[in-house]
This record gives C-alpha cells, structure tokens and sequence, in this order.
C-alpha cells in the first residue's frame, strides 16, 4: 500500500470515528454503544464501508500497514490480533454552545430534494458540480473534504421530507454554495439554499413539506384557454356549469372570432373550475384546496397529506406539469398569504361540514318520516 492510500484511510476512518461525526451517524454511534466488547469493532465492518473500499481498492492490509495508519493516531487503537478498532475516549463529549454555533454557521438548508437527486452521493456530486473552492489560507481543497455530513430526513415508511442540510468544512464554503445556487439556480436543480441561520428564521416561510397546512404556489398558468363555440368542448361546458357558482370568475368570456361560424374559436380567461378539471383528469397529483382568481397566472394549491405534496413537488421539479405549452412553477408563498389562506380554508372547510352535517340532519328526518309513515301504513 502507498503511503498516500495509508494518509487517506487513516484521514476517513478517523473521521468516521470524529465526535461530529458520532453525532449524526446512528449506525457507528448505536454500534459501538451497544458493544459488549469494551467498545472494540470489528475491522472487517469498518472495511466494508464504500468510500473505505475505494482507497482500499481489493487489496488487504498487511499488518504492518495497520500499524502504520493507527501508530500515532490520537483518537483510535488497534488490538493487537490486528482485527479490531476502538476509540481512546467515550462517551463522545456534549457540544458546548459556541461549538453548536460553529457548526451551524457551517451547514446549509436545501429543498426541495426529489427523487432525482435523494442520496448523499447525489447531492454531493451536484453541489460540488464545477466548484474548485479555495480555503482562507488560498490552498485548495480536495472536493471529496468539501462536505463534511449530509442529512436527509426521512418519514417513518422512508420517504423523502423533500429537504436536506448540508455541513461543509468551513463557514466560507458553506455562503460560496449558497451564492453559487442563487445566482444559477437551473444548474442545480432549482434548489433553494439557505444558511441554517436564515432557515431557523424562515422556515415556515421556505420549507413546505414542514408546513403543517401543506400549501403550494405555482406560477406560469397560460391565463386563456381556447374552446370550441359550438358547444361539444366538455370543458366549456364544465366551466359554463360552475361560472354560478364561482364569484372569482366574472367576465370569463374576452372574445368569440366570427360568432357565425361553428367551428370558430372562443377564446376565454382561465378559470378555476377548468383548473380543477385539469389537476383531476391530466395529473397524477391530489389536490384537495385550490385558491385561484380568473385570469391569473398564479394559483395555490393545499394537498391532504405529506406524500401527496412530495409527489408533487417531484413532478413539478422535473418539469412534467404542462397545461397547453406552459412548464408549471413552484414559487414561493410569504407569510401574510400563508396565513390568509389558512384563515380562508377554516373558515371553507367550517362551512362545508357545517353544511354536510344540516344534510345529513336533513336525511336523517327524511328517512325518519318516510319511516313512519310506512309504519302508519302497515298498521
């Protein structure tokens, strides 16, 4: 083995094994927590890891070369058989405040994470994509040392929260990302980057999978919509259906060219209801709230669960919402609108299942009457 191979094995394993590292890797911690064995692992583990095979390259270690990667290490051992490491000092310690503070200044918040980039590899090759960053001291650093941790949370059945945080080396590169995004956001995914700082500040603001009344705000709707005059188009019909019933669709209609001629085209502003149509027949996304004024090119969306907005959220990251030629955005919701549309959707939702449980009053004294009078029938 080269002394490079032994320098990088010994520079991974011993982060592997690092406090910061322990902190957030809940197979080593819970491994060597629940050792019987004094705290010794099994090497063999260790060199099962695929970033520890890649230096290793198939070739086993001699046991000279173990001596050489463990010899002056300050926070492992080896056991003298050769086939077992530990820590020197556990437990691992309690970060102090100014360290937590370090670390945030550090990390970065991204979303939304979909199915395309959902492993730490990905999102590693796609932030580091054509980066050559230089540290203060003006040395550079080696991509693969650039990240230092990333965080992928998942729900319980093991899918995506749709947002990740990712820890760098240093604060500097940790901005230089976050600038590098903002300013190109289309060569990386349409990521939103924060600093950790700002989303702790503005994550109700950003972060819609951690939004509990789980809203959505799109953009680019073509604002008209073409039907066919003579009346057969299903969707003119539909949208003549419900125009009573939605106030936000006045004046629908802009022009009808050449009104004699049947095959002629009406041309009409969208509307919500022929949104709805859309959503419901075209997609494969539930909606179950959709807050839109005719004519406009943004609408909000409410789905009724988290993996209904994650399906979402993945479709329109990838581009494969269209309505006529118009790529569907997802944009972002400010405060104020959050929660003027929970107010409104409490208040919707009151008067529907108000309204449900009157009918259903209503039946019960139907079926009641229609009841005895069938019994006054009979006798």
């Amino acid at each position: 083995m080269s002394e490079n191979r032994v320098n990088d094995f010994k520079k991974l394993i011993e982060f592997y094994f690092s406090d910061s590292n322990l902190r957030k890797d809940k197979f080593l911690f819970n491994l060597i927590q629940t050792n019987k064995n004094d705290g010794w692992i099994d090497l063999s583990i260790i060199l099962e890891f695929q970033k520890i095979k890649s230096i290793i390259n198939e070739k086993s270690f001699t046991e000279q070369e173990l001596d050489q990667v463990f010899k002056d290490s300050k926070l492992l051992v080896l056991n003298q058989d050769k086939n077992k490491i530990k820590r020197i000092e556990w437990p691992i310690k309690d970060l102090t405040q100014l360290e937590i503070k370090e670390i945030d200044e550090k990390t970065i918040y991204i979303e939304p994470i979909t199915n395309k980039i959902s492993t730490p590899d990905l999102i590693r090759k796609l932030l580091l994509l054509e980066q050559k960053i230089e540290d203060n001291n003006n040395n550079n650093n080696n991509n693969n040392e650039l990240i230092q941790h990333i965080s992928i949370p998942k729900f319980s059945d093991k899918t995506l929260k749709g947002f990740a945080f990712v820890e760098f080396s240093n604060k500097d590169i940790a901005n230089q990302t976050i600038r590098n995004i903002d300013l190109n956001p289309s060569k990386y995914e349409n990521l939103i980057a924060l600093s950790k700082f700002e989303w702790l500040e503005k994550k109700k603001q950003f972060s819609y999978l951690n939004n509990p009344s789980r809203y959505l705000k799109i953009s680019n709707i073509p604002i008209i919509i073409q039907t066919n005059n003579n009346g057969n188009n299903n969707n003119n019909n539909n949208n003549n259906n419900n125009n009573n019933n939605n106030e936000d669709d006045d004046d629908d209609e802009l022009k009808v060219i050449d009104s004699n001629d049947k095959s002629c085209t009406k041309i009409l502003k969208m509307n919500k209801p022929y949104l709805w149509k859309f959503f419901d027949e075209q997609t494969n996304i539930t909606v179950t709230f959709l807050d839109y004024i005719s004519g406009s090119d943004k609408a909000i969306l409410k789905f009724s669960s988290q993996l209904d907005i994650q399906n979402a959220i993945d479709q329109f990251q990838l581009g494969e919402i269209k309505l006529y030629n118009n790529i569907l955005n997802i944009i972002h919701l400010s405060d104020s609108e959050i929660n003027s549309l929970k107010q409104r959707t409490q208040s919707h939702e009151k008067s529907k299942y108000g309204n449900q449980k009157n009918n259903n009053n209503n039946n019960n004294y139907y079926n009641n009457n229609n009841n005895n009078n069938n019994k006054r029938k009979r006798d």
